[in-house]
C-alpha cells in the first residue's frame, strides 16, 4: 500500500489508497503502520515539492505514533514534521519539531537519526545568521550519518540551496570547514544540547 500510495499519479489517488490502508489497520490497532505509511508518503511527498500534502502527511502520521506510544515513529514523524515547516518556511515550528526530534533521539539513542534533527538544526540556524553553529551542527550531522540516512537527496540539497549555502558564504570556506570538524567531534548528548541551547531553544 505504501509503495502504491508513493506511485500514485495524483493526490486525490494517494489519499484513497492512504485512506484505505488506515482503514485495514485501525481495526486491528495498528497505528505504528499507519504512522510508518504516511511518514513515508509525507517524505515522497516533500521530495517532489508537494510541502501542503507533505505536511497534512507527516501530521497524521504523528497522531498515529502517538496512539501506538512508539518513540521510534514519533521521533520519524517529528523530523519529517520539521523538514516540511522549513520548506514552507515556518521557522519556529521547524524548530519546534526538530527540538522534540532530537529530545526523542537523546532519550532512546537513536544516533544516525539524529542527524536529520541535527542537519534541521542547522538549516534554521543559518535561517537565525548564527552560521559558526550552523557549521558545527552541520558537521556533527555529518558524524552521525547524515548521508547515510537521507532517502532522497533532494531533501538536502533544497535545505542547501535555501539556508546552508548562504551561511557557508557569510562564515567563509575555512572558518566553515573548521566549524564542521568541530562539530563532527562532538558526542551525541554535545551535539543535542548545541542544537537545544545555543540557537535559543530551552533543553
Amino acid at each position: 500500500m505504501t509503495l502504491q500510495a508513493v506511485a500514485a499519479p495524483s493526490a486525490d489517488d494517494r489519499a484513497a489508497l492512504l485512506e484505505h490502508a488506515a482503514r485495514l489497520l485501525t481495526p486491528l490497532g495498528n497505528h505504528r503502520a499507519i504512522a510508518s505509511v504516511h511518514s513515508s508518503a509525507g517524505y515522497v511527498a516533500m521530495s517532489e515539492d508537494r510541502t501542503a500534502e507533505a505536511l497534512t502527511l507527516v501530521e497524521t502520521g504523528l497522531q498515529a505514533a502517538e496512539r501506538s506510544n512508539d518513540p521510534y515513529q514519533a521521533m520519524i514523524a517529528h523530523g519529517n514534521i520539521g523538514l516540511a515547516h522549513h520548506f514552507s518556511r515556518n521557522l519556529e515550528r521547524a524548530r519546534d519539531a526538530f527540538t522534540h526530534q532530537l529530545r526523542l533521539c537523546g532519550q532512546h539513542r537513536f544516533r544516525q537519526e539524529a542527524s536529520e534533527g541535527l542537519a534541521g538544526m542547522a538549516a534554521v540556524a543559518a535561517a537565525q545568521g548564527d552560521d559558526a553553529i550552523a557549521a558545527r551542527l552541520r558537521g556533527a550531522a555529518e558524524a552521525f550519518g547524515y548521508a547515510m540516512a537521507l532517502f532522497d537527496k533532494r531533501i538536502d540539497d533544497r535545505l542547501e540551496r535555501e539556508y546552508l549555502a548562504a551561511a557557508q558564504i557569510r562564515c567563509g570556506d575555512t572558518e566553515w570547514r573548521r566549524g564542521e570538524q568541530t562539530g563532527a567531534a562532538l558526542s551525541l548528548e554535545q551535539a543535542i544540547d548545541l542544537a537545544l541551547e545555543l540557537i535559543g531553544t530551552p533543553k
